[in-house]
């Protein structure tokens, strides 16, 4: 179970580290994406095969061996990443939805763990929404946005 906040903190401290520097976010982003790759299909071949994020996380590891110079690794990364945003994001609503008692019930966890899963969901949604926000190049309009990449 600590595994989940522990990545979560992880996660969000690389992300605002590494905000004003395109190419430690990149990278950051790019072992990110490892990590949650591998914990997927751990989780896959393991106790938990419903698990889907490894085929969003995969995309996105396909489009950084293409290079995120290229158009089409700069596609399959942000098409990975909206795909993790989106199973995050629905997996937040279904938690959120759901009583923790349910949750804890359902998965036969304990309710601080269905606690724990709840808001390492939404987190994770609202997270890798960030990273494609500052990944994507564009024109900079909040002042806050990581400069474009080569």
């Amino acid at each position: 179970m600590l595994l989940m906040p522990a990545s979560n903190a992880m996660a969000w401290y690389l992300l605002v580290s590494s905000a004003g520097d395109p190419q430690r976010l990149l990278l950051s982003v790019k072992h990110l994406c490892v990590f949650h790759w591998a914990w997927a299909i751990k989780n896959v071949m393991g106790n938990f095969p419903q698990e889907r994020a490894h085929g969003a996380f995969g995309i996105s590891l396909l489009g950084f061996w293409l290079g995120s110079g290229s158009s089409v690794g700069q596609g399959c990364i942000c098409a990975g990443l909206s795909g993790v945003v989106f199973a995050y994001a629905y997996a937040s609503q279904l938690a959120l939805r759901w009583p923790v008692s349910k949750i804890a019930h359902v998965r036969k966890k304990t309710l601080l763990w269905a606690h724990v899963m709840r808001w390492y969901y939404v987190s994770y949604a609202i997270f890798w929404g960030v990273a494609i926000y500052l990944l994507v190049p564009g024109p900079d309009v909040t002042g806050i946005k990581a400069a474009e990449y080569d």
